[in-house]
């Protein structure tokens, strides 16, 4: 997927090279292990899906562990006040922390391996060996 993922820096149908401005919302390592641990470094808090409890979604701050979600998740991504995540192996959701409020985005029928999601709004997924972008609607292509 990370090979993958560094293909995306070339032009789709182009020879050219563009420049990409945008980060994801884990690291690789953490994706590559269910993406059950993110660290987000702008508020120094860690999300992360609670093995003792269901792999519901928690954030660690203030030497607190606190519950977010009461659904299994994995792929956990940080961008900003968001939270976003996989519950289910098919089910993309998003968390809103100033709300506490989770949407349901897309549900992909062959399930999610591995997903990235970027600050362009993009999401990147595994599905059965193939690497996909899908935006916040789940309308997908194969990459």
């Amino acid at each position: 997927m990370a090979a993958a993922l560094a293909v995306l820096g070339l032009g789709l149908g182009s020879s050219a090279v563009q420049a990409q401005t945008w980060k994801l919302g884990n690291a690789s390592e953490n994706i590559m292990n269910n993406g059950i641990i993110a660290w987000d470094d702008a508020k120094d808090q860690l999300f992360y899906a609670n093995t003792a409890d269901r792999n519901r979604l928690y954030v660690r701050q203030n030497d607190q562990d606190i519950r977010l979600t009461m659904n299994s998740c994995s792929d956990i991504n940080v961008l900003g006040d968001t939270v976003y995540y996989v519950t289910d192996g098919a089910d993309v959701v998003r968390y809103d922390m100033s709300t506490g409020s989770s949407d349901l985005l897309f549900s992909v029928a062959a399930g999610i391996d591995e997903m990235y999601v970027s600050t362009a709004g993009e999401f990147f997924y595994l599905s059965q060996g193939d690497v996909f972008r899908a935006d916040a609607k789940g309308q997908a292509e194969i990459l």
